[in-house]
């Protein structure tokens, strides 16, 4: 089957692309087997594309390059928008995952959004150190430096919240980030369909868009 729609495709840089070899792949309600959204099936070609995009623009710094606040009131306005959307987020999170509605309403996306929070006051609080040793006028300093593109997979038992404890943490360490979601064991359908509607709660955010796929 072939992509078409936006809801179908990969986010790779700034451009929702279909797979490179244009399958996508059924998406069920684990409670009744109805085919509930149809995403982008991704191979390796699809993820060598999205690491390079990543690479390419993580090693340009942009990110890393913003002030520390500046980073903070991105992921708190994550935070925002996944309290703006909560409703929609929890009742997506249930149809696609199974989890109960009054555990993602009440859990799941409120967790999400407090961790989102949680590590945006790291992003000013993460610094370098440095102080003498032994030896006589000599000091000795600890420089922190982000590790680089950082592959999250989001498993299938808490997907939206798992996700914020993964990406929250990497992006305020000035990370860059490739987030993917997996099939899951338990029902065969995988997460994409609500990843990928929360990656667009997040693009409106203005976090820079190389760090998704």
């Amino acid at each position: 089957m072939t992509a078409t729609s936006e809801q179908e495709r990969l986010l790779i840089g700034e451009t929702w692309v279909p797979a490179t070899a244009g399958t996508v792949r059924d998406v069920l309600d684990p409670a009744s087997g109805e085919v509930i959204a149809q995403v982008a099936d991704a191979g390796p070609a699809d993820v060598d594309a999205a690491v390079a995009q990543a690479r390419a623009v993580f090693d340009d710094g942009a990110w890393a390059r913003l002030p520390g606040g500046q980073r903070a009131r991105i992921l708190w306005r994550i935070a925002d928008l996944i309290e703006e959307h909560a409703d929609e987020l929890a009742r997506l999170e249930t149809r696609d995952q199974g989890q109960p509605l009054n555990i993602s309403a009440g859990f799941s996306v409120p967790m999400a959004a407090e961790v989102f929070r949680y590590c945006a006051g790291w992003c000013t609080k993460i610094e370098d150190t440095a102080g003498p040793v032994a030896t006589p006028d000599v000091l000795h300093y600890t420089r922190r430096e982000p590790v680089g593109v950082a592959a999250l997979i989001t498993p299938w038992n808490f997907p939206l919240m798992i996700a914020a404890w993964k990406l929250a943490p990497a992006l305020a360490a000035d990370n860059g980030v490739l987030s993917q979601a997996v099939r899951a064991h338990t029902a065969d359908h995988d997460q994409a369909c609500p990843v990928l509607r929360r990656r667009r709660r997040t693009y409106r955010s203005g976090q820079p868009a190389h760090r998704r796929w």
